[in-house]
């Protein structure tokens, strides 16, 4: 009975959204009725807020006028099967969703999987922090000059977010998407963002090739505790071909350990 209300619920709305929102946010959803509620699961924190705030409403619409009940609770919890989880703290990351984010260490983590633009320009001019910090920003990809479409809204909304209230939104934020769609500019904004209101903040982005590569000559050079310093040290880190990690174990490992720090 809860399949058929919310296949019913569904139908309607793939009239009203698009496909990308459809796909990205409603499509993700599963139900699970009981006789006086409708419990509608969301994958992740992420999706479940995107929900809330923009689809929730005219979803408990659709369940008022569709249902055969007088009055049918409909909560949006965090869950993936027959019995919910309530605790946000469960959040995690479809593979095919564009982003998603998780609360949890004071620094904040910014990452890009494949079809990345791949490194900045190597001759461009890079923003610094009034501390000296080299970010390795270019100053021409903000907010400011991204072009707003489409296949980037949803992104850049909660990038501005993370922008705004580093280390709590979205933590860490996965930027996901095919080539040329502007992921790069999009993440390196993130760290404007953050200069721009924390001028003394450690902001860095690099390409995850780059973080291989300083790590290996750290090992090889027997200064393992200074990488591990400068990269736990910092306040946001902007890692571009988040992949370059796949079959790199060490790689993988020294990560976690760094968000985790």
């Amino acid at each position: 009975m809860s399949a058929s209300l919310w296949d019913s619920c569904l139908s309607r709305l793939e009239t009203e959204l698009s496909e990308l929102q459809l796909n990205t946010w409603i499509r993700p959803l599963q139900a699970y009725q009981t006789d006086a509620r409708l419990c509608i699961m969301a994958p992740n924190r992420f999706v479940l807020d995107m929900v809330q705030n923009n689809y929730y409403p005219r979803i408990q619409e659709l369940v008022a006028s569709l249902s055969d009940f007088d009055e049918l609770e409909v909560e949006l919890v965090i869950g993936t099967g027959a019995e919910p989880t309530l605790s946000p703290s469960a959040a995690s990351l479809a593979q095919d969703s564009p982003a998603a984010a998780i609360n949890s260490s004071s620094t904040h983590i910014a990452v890009e999987t494949p079809h990345s633009l791949g490194f900045a320009p190597a001759h461009s001019q890079v923003a610094s922090t009034v501390t000296g910090h080299d970010s390795r920003l270019n100053p021409l990809f903000t907010f400011d000059s991204l072009i707003e479409g489409k296949s980037n809204q949803l992104g850049r909304a909660a990038a501005m977010q993370i922008g705004s209230n580093p280390g709590n939104a979205y933590n860490p934020f996965l930027i996901y998407g095919g080539s040329g769609l502007g992921k790069t500019h999009l993440m390196q904004s993130i760290g404007h963002s953050i200069m721009a209101q924390q001028p003394d903040a450690k902001v860095l982005y690099l390409n995850s090739e780059r973080y291989v590569a300083e790590m290996v000559s750290a090992i090889q050079h027997s200064k393992m505790n200074e990488f591990k310093r400068f990269y736990r040290n910092l306040d946001a880190l902007l890692i571009d071909d988040i992949q370059f990690f796949a079959g790199k174990e060490q790689s993988q490992e020294e990560f976690f350990h760094t968000f985790n720090a």
